[in-house]
């Protein structure tokens, strides 16, 4: 009878107890990723006992200490919803948390997240259920991907607590996460030692990653209408903007000599998201008085170019909204440069040099724009 009542107020026990037994499945394939830790698993089978994480002797919390990275992916469930490509939602979750690790030098050990959903949908067959399993699904992939453990997390419906820009989405829903890892005194990435003369190098990104997609969702309502998502018209469109972020952290856990002996002096790396140029990149070197000369971003993706000319945007709207082709930058010496494009080729990510570190009367970020031409400078 209680659950009678608890399923007339909005909240599907079975369907939440069924999910979780798939989340949980999820976590225990994923107790092998990380490369430096194991998970001891006391749960007795029972899908929400506890867990824990054990380091290897190598890695010893005497020579490391944990932090951690939370965040989520916003409002680009609007697009990933719209095309039903709720199996690649997690490389964003990841992209937007365990990187802010890995920036500074860190590594990503293991992983925590909670999904908040409207409703989980009406049966096991329903729409809406599998593209909650689908969430999942993409997460162990994208775990895999960048040597995560999935340890737990949580699944809750909220009811009319979560909505969406869509009334007619499959799946409404908020995931956020947070992404535990381990710093090492001698291998953090702090800018402390950039210098004039350093070299700039780009990582490329294939789409807007998890920032500006409420300017990306202004500019769909803006050329398709107000019910933009759910139009044929624009189907396309929203798949080249609903593109998944590209994880770099195996490039950067190897470049700074987690895994390996050798280290290269990474002396800076900045996570591309929206308005980074300017402040993320000028926090780096403004208080050094140090300039950046970036003469060989990559180029625009195609959609990203779309969504600038129907905001009619400038150059540096551009540039201090949307990564605009790139997901990161890394500041190394120009001894270090081909070492580290080699580690990226071996990950099979696209990487290359766009620009150099200089020194000007007055700090500055100076951009060779690769939208309408021309420069844009930050001060």
């Amino acid at each position: 009878m209680a659950g009678e009542i608890y399923s007339s107020d909005g909240v599907n026990v079975d369907l939440g107890d069924s999910a979780s037994k798939f989340a949980a499945k999820v976590c225990q394939a994923s107790y092998t990723f990380s490369p430096i830790a194991n998970v001891v698993d006391t749960s007795n089978g029972n899908f929400r006992g506890p867990r824990a994480i054990q380091l290897k002797p190598e890695f010893d919390s005497s020579f490391c200490f944990w932090s951690c990275a939370p965040d989520g992916i916003g409002t680009k469930v609007v697009l990933t919803d719209a095309v039903g490509t709720h199996i690649l939602s997690a490389y964003d979750l990841l992209a937007m948390t365990s990187f802010d690790l890995v920036r500074w030098g860190g590594i990503p050990v293991y992983m925590t997240s909670v999904l908040d959903v409207s409703s989980l949908g009406e049966s096991i067959e329903s729409p809406t259920y599998n593209a909650v399993l689908n969430l999942y699904a993409g997460l162990l992939k994208a775990a895999e991907k960048s040597g995560i453990i999935v340890l737990n997390g949580e699944t809750a419906e909220l009811s009319s607590l979560v909505s969406s820009e869509n009334p007619n989405a499959t799946l409404m829903y908020n995931w956020g996460a947070s992404v535990h890892g381990l710093f090492h005194p001698d291998k953090m990435i702090t800018g402390g030692n950039i210098e004039e003369g350093n070299i700039v190098i780009a990582f490329k990104e294939n789409g807007f990653r998890s920032n500006g997609i409420s300017s990306v969702r202004k500019a769909f309502k803006m050329k398709f209408g107000d019910n933009w998502f759910n139009k044929q018209i624009a189907f396309e469109s929203i798949m080249a903007a609903a593109v998944p972020s590209i994880l770099y952290d195996r490039v950067f856990v190897d470049a700074n000599g987690w895994l390996e002996d050798e280290r290269i002096d990474i002396k800076g790396i900045v996570h591309v998201t929206g308005g980074s140029f300017e402040s993320k990149l000028g926090d780096l070197l403004y208080r050094k008085g140090l300039s950046a000369y970036l003469y060989d971003l990559y180029p625009l993706p195609d959609i990203m170019r779309q969504c600038a000319d129907w905001r009619e945007m400038t150059d540096r709207d551009l540039y201090k909204t949307w990564n605009a082709g790139q997901g990161a930058l890394a500041i190394v010496d120009k001894n270090d440069v081909d070492i580290l494009l080699s580690i990226a080729e071996k990950h099979n990510i696209d990487a290359k040099v766009c620009g150099e570190i200089t020194k000007r009367d007055f700090p500055s970020i100076t951009i060779i724009s690769k939208y309408k031409g021309g420069l844009v400078e930050f001060n």
